[in-house]
């Protein structure tokens, strides 16, 4: 009977796409994805280290599977074992640990697992990660189940020490895929229906610095467009310093590559920046933002932000709200501050109190609803692309735009990419209608 698996991801897109690779191979293996844990023999959890919170949440989910469901199997897989694994090894259950590399090789030790002797014992392998200096030529991913977007890695690990950041220490050196791997994966959601691939990693600025060609990110998506017809290619995160002319002009030009740029600022004051060891300064993040926003019509616009590093005074978190305010962004993803072992910002002094971090998160975060609002209300009247995500009650369907608004309408829904008219606020989005049809007013 083959064994029944049951994943749980948290984290990042790249960690979206890891387990949806894995999944496929296990289904190649002969096992069969469950999506209720109380059908599992095992569950694998997926996890991330870049916060101490979301190790945590891990590990409280995983310990409440073993109090929950004690006959289940527990593999814990990625970041949080290459960082803390100790911290999973005591949770009953839990039999496997893999780290970031050796998770790929799922599959093969569940095979071995099953068929040992000796299989109540925990078994753990990490570490391979940190030797790695090549892209790891892995299976090209078919699909993903039930979704309009998918996410393709095209590389992976970081060469950059930011002081903050342990995504060096778990993924290790940065490695980039090969170009036609990337487009044939791509080609072949296309092929399965989806309309968006997202284009993913740790640092997708730095694709292609280590292979021999010498490519860089603006070509890749260029061949990926030209390899592919219909599907929609969206960038996640870059950094500014990576933002080359030509990958802006592409987002500008290109019909196919969405109006969407993340561009991580973390912090609003130079002396803050320089501790982090971020290479630019505000003025430069500055400059670049404006001029990208300038060219580019309805550019949906994000960062990132980290409140509360060591050393951040009033003055530099004022500096950083002052930024904000001034900036054409769309929304922001704000941070505490989290220290991780084993980076050089864990030993920093005069951290702020926990009380005044969590004022200062809360007041960036009212910011970026301010930010989102102000972006959405400039949509009015707007013509749209976008693609279904999900059916809500009432028949009313969530969308998300190539800017990546929001965009919500009731009605059948159509197949594929489709436009929308632009109508109004609605939630965290804005109500829109299809073109032949007469705006109605949601109460």
């Amino acid at each position: 009977m083959p064994a029944k698996i049951f994943f749980r991801t948290f984290g990042c897109k790249t960690n979206q796409y890891d387990s949806a690779l894995i999944g496929q191979s296990l289904e190649q293996a002969g096992c069969a994805l469950v999506d209720r844990l109380e059908a599992a023999d095992w569950v694998v959890v997926n996890t991330c280290a870049v916060t101490g919170r979301g190790e945590d949440k891990a590990r409280q989910w995983a310990r409440k599977v073993s109090r929950e469901h004690p006959d289940a199997k527990i593999a814990v897989l990625g970041c949080s074992v290459e960082a803390s694994g100790e911290r999973f090894a005591g949770i009953g259950g839990v039999r496997l640990l893999l780290g970031t590399e050796e998770k790929f090789r799922l599959g093969e030790v569940l095979g071995r697992h099953n068929n040992d002797s000796h299989a109540a014992r925990q078994y753990s392998e990490s570490g391979a990660a940190g030797k790695q200096r090549v892209y790891a030529e892995l299976p090209v991913l078919a699909a993903y189940p039930g979704r309009a977007r998918g996410y393709v890695k095209i590389q992976d690990g970081c060469d950059n020490r930011c002081t903050y950041c342990i995504v060096p220490l778990v993924r290790g050196a940065s490695r980039s895929r090969r170009a036609g791997q990337v487009v044939e994966e791509v080609a072949g959601l296309e092929r399965a229906g989806h309309c968006e691939a997202v284009l993913t990693g740790i640092h997708i600025g730095k694709y292609g610095r280590d292979l021999d060609n010498g490519m860089a990110l603006a070509a890749l998506v260029e061949k990926v467009l030209e390899g592919t017809q219909n599907i929609r290619i969206r960038l996640s995160s870059v950094e500014i310093v990576e933002l080359d002319e030509r990958l802006v002009k592409l987002v500008e030009s290109h019909p196919r590559l969405c109006r969407h740029l993340h561009l991580p600022l973390q912090h609003g004051s130079d002396p803050v920046l320089e501790r982090m060891e971020r290479h630019y300064s505000t003025t430069e993040y500055f400059d670049v933002v404006t001029k990208v926003s300038g060219k580019i019509p309805g550019l949906g616009l994000g960062t990132d932000i980290i409140v509360g590093f060591p050393g951040e005074t009033e003055e530099d978190f004022r500096a950083t709200a002052e930024l904000v305010r001034s900036l054409p962004l769309s929304y922001l993803h704000v941070f505490p501050y989290s220290p991780r072992p084993g980076t050089p910002a864990a030993g920093m002094k005069d951290r702020p109190p926990r009380a005044v971090v969590k004022q200062r998160v809360g007041q960036l975060r009212q910011l970026s609803a301010e930010k989102s609002l102000q972006f959405r209300k400039a949509l009015d009247g707007e013509r749209l692309e976008v693609i279904c995500e999900v059916e809500r009650d009432g028949g009313i369907w969530q969308c998300r735009a190539d800017n990546y608004a929001l965009v919500y309408f009731r009605g059948e829904r159509p197949e594929g990419k489709f436009d929308l008219i632009v109508g109004g606020i609605y939630e965290d989005g804005v109500w829109a209608e299809l073109p032949d049809r007469l705006r109605e007013d949601i109460r």
